[in-house]
């Protein structure tokens, strides 16, 4: 099974089951978070991941990363299912799912602002509110700094890239400028 069906699969079962007892938005946080640590510690990651490795002591690493980091029960149990089944080199991709699952069942869209420089707060509450309202839906953005983009701003919302900003205009019109020449 490729590691995007196993996510599929796995994050979708895990879904089902926080919902049913309250705690989409909780896990659904836990798993990224634990991910983000997962794919940040490049030993932790080959020792979990390593076949050789002894399932009880896998499992023991798993149980204390999960005290220290005091994750829910549901969470640890899928960890440790996962760990159990070899495939927690699926978790970036249950991760990334699950929030996914979990936004589209809250209402919420999630936007990334890519900025040449640093806005005003101000503007991204203007901006959220003019998006939510456009939308329909809560937005959570998201905003990052890219020199490269000279001026302006370009937003990504799910699969929709609105481009706006400078750099963009001018390959824009480098395009029409090739095209017509």
């Amino acid at each position: 099974m490729s590691i995007d069906a196993a996510a599929e699969r796995y994050s979708q079962a895990i879904f089902e089951l926080a919902s049913e007892s309250g705690q989409l938005e909780q896990l659904s946080q836990e798993f990224q978070d634990f991910s983000d640590s997962f794919v940040a510690v490049p030993m932790l990651r080959r020792a979990l991941e390593n076949p050789q490795f002894d399932d009880t002591k896998r499992q023991a690493i798993l149980r204390q990363l999960a005290r220290e980091a005091q994750l829910s029960a549901l969470t640890v149990n899928a960890l440790l299912v996962l760990s159990k089944r070899r495939r927690l080199g699926a978790l970036p991709a249950i991760a990334r799912r699950l929030r996914s699952l979990a936004d589209e069942k809250g209402g919420i869209v999630r936007a990334k602002i890519t900025s040449a420089g640093s806005l005003p707060e101000t503007y991204f509450q203007q901006l959220k509110q003019s998006l939510e309202r456009a939308m329909g839906k809560r937005i959570i953005v998201e905003h990052e700094e890219d020199p490269a983009l000279i001026g302006g701003l370009v937003a990504r919302i799910g699969d929709n890239i609105f481009d706006g900003s400078i750099a963009g205009r001018l390959q824009e019109l480098e395009r029409k400028l090739l095209a017509s020449g």
